[in-house]
């Protein structure tokens, strides 16, 4: 079972509840995966954690997609959950939310998962990072010792963009009319937020970001990336 499936039906359900200023004892190393739809983030999330499972104890690690914690969050009812709530017409246009209540939803859901399972050190969350906003509010974390990071972009043509919109479309999460508006929407997040984002992070030699396809010899660097990622980044 993978550990994304385990966090979803385990931290995931009713019976938890969630403190969200919890203090982590170990700091966090998180991989955010981040690219356009259609890149293949949670797929290379799926393949990184499958393989550093197969090198480590299987609870050395643990993928969850940002969209996930969102859900939890609001689910639990937590302060960020119901600031998200209020933007969830905007979320499900596609739009992004605001940066802080996003990290917080993400943290407390990573901060739930490490209560339980104290032996997991190490998060992939694709999905989040997408815009400068967010990642300064991360940068203020790895500024008080709570966390480090690393960013993965996944490269993603206008070609694969389209086809993740069909994908969504034969999923039934898009209408057949929504589809061409959804797909203008994306291109023009990513020009103005995501381009921005990966220029704000060479500029301020922020923490390693790396760039890469989904070539398996990409994939086998990232790997390798990430299971050597043993000290908290400087910022």
């Amino acid at each position: 079972m993978l550990l994304g499936k385990i966090f979803e039906t385990r931290v995931g359900s009713d019976e938890f509840c969630c403190e969200p200023q919890h203090k982590p004892h170990v700091i966090k190393k998180i991989s955010f995966i981040t690219g356009g739809v259609g890149s293949g983030k949670s797929s290379l999330a799926e393949t990184i954690a499958e393989e550093l499972i197969r090198k480590k104890d299987r609870f050395q690690i643990l993928w969850i997609d940002s969209s996930l914690c969102i859900g939890n969050s609001i689910k639990w009812r937590t302060q960020a959950g119901r600031m998200l709530l209020r933007e969830e017409d905007a979320r499900k246009r596609g739009e992004l939310c605001s940066a802080r209540p996003v990290v917080d939803s993400v943290m407390e859901n990573l901060c739930m998962f490490q209560r339980h399972y104290p032996q997991v050190h190490d998060f992939l969350v694709p999905g989040a990072g997408r815009g400068i906003d967010e990642m300064e509010v991360w940068n203020k974390l790895v500024e008080k010792g709570v966390v480090s990071y690393r960013m993965i972009f996944v490269e993603c043509t206008e070609q694969q963009t389209r086809e993740g919109i069909r994908r969504r479309i034969e999923q039934g999460i898009l209408r057949e009319d929504q589809g061409e508006q959804e797909l203008e929407r994306r291109l023009q997040e990513y020009d103005e937020k995501t381009l921005p984002m990966l220029k704000y992070m060479r500029e301020n030699h922020k923490p390693l970001l790396k760039e890469t396809s989904r070539s398996k010899k990409a994939k086998d660097r990232v790997i390798d990336t990430i299971d050597h990622m043993d000290v908290p980044a400087e910022v």
